[in-house]
């Protein structure tokens, strides 16, 4: 986000279409994340805050809001979406309950986000995923993030921004005793339907 220079967020609120599979976070630490938000928005109040209810943390994209297909998604999803549920069961019913554990903010050029690294579970899922036939990319790296804000407009104080994040104590934990399948209507998942749940086992890991 060097010089000031956002990918400003003009699909807000608007229709999309995406396949994904997410972690939804306790209520606890839904109140975590929207102290967090409410502080940073008393120094950059024109953010656009993530509601309550739509903050997630993304575990694998599965049809990418941001991509583009020679079809169109929900023809793919038609064509192959089954088999990746299936995959997921699979998948999910070797792993146990784990914890993610979130303590630092960065401010990226398209958004700010919490984020955590990705514990074995959700890099076993990941590669299990990008192994299966139709799916492009599965995550931008080895970390998980939950998106706190996206930008509406330029910062008014971009230093002072980026030190307040600095600054922020961060102390956020996300039980992981499910994860789900969603189809993502209004961006950035204000609306998503929910295809199919994983449940993890009760045991969590170490």
């Amino acid at each position: 986000m060097g010089a000031n220079r956002l990918k400003l967020a003009e699909r807000w609120g608007r229709p999309c279409l995406a396949y994904n599979l997410i972690i939804s976070p306790d209520a606890a630490a839904k109140r975590s994340a929207r102290a967090l938000q409410q502080l940073v928005l008393r120094r950059e109040p024109t953010l656009l805050a993530v509601p309550q209810e739509a903050l997630h943390v993304s575990a694998a994209w599965l049809i990418s809001v941001h991509e583009e297909y020679q079809a169109p998604k929900d023809e793919l999803w038609e064509l192959h979406g089954r088999s990746w549920l299936t995959a997921m069961t699979e998948l999910s019913g070797r792993l146990r309950a784990f914890r993610l554990s979130f303590h630092e903010v960065v401010a990226t050029d398209a958004a700010v986000v919490a984020i955590a690294a990705a514990p074995a579970q959700v890099r076993l899922i990941r590669r299990g995923l990008a192994s299966l036939p139709g799916i492009r990319g599965v995550s931008a790296g080895d970390m998980a993030h939950m998106t706190l804000f996206r930008y509406a407009a330029p910062l008014a104080d971009p230093a002072g921004f980026l030190r307040e994040l600095d600054d922020a104590k961060l102390d956020l934990h996300v039980e992981v005793t499910e994860l789900q399948a969603v189809r993502e209507r209004v961006f950035p998942a204000l609306e998503f339907e929910i295809l199919q749940r994983f449940r993890l086992s009760a045991e969590r890991s170490i």
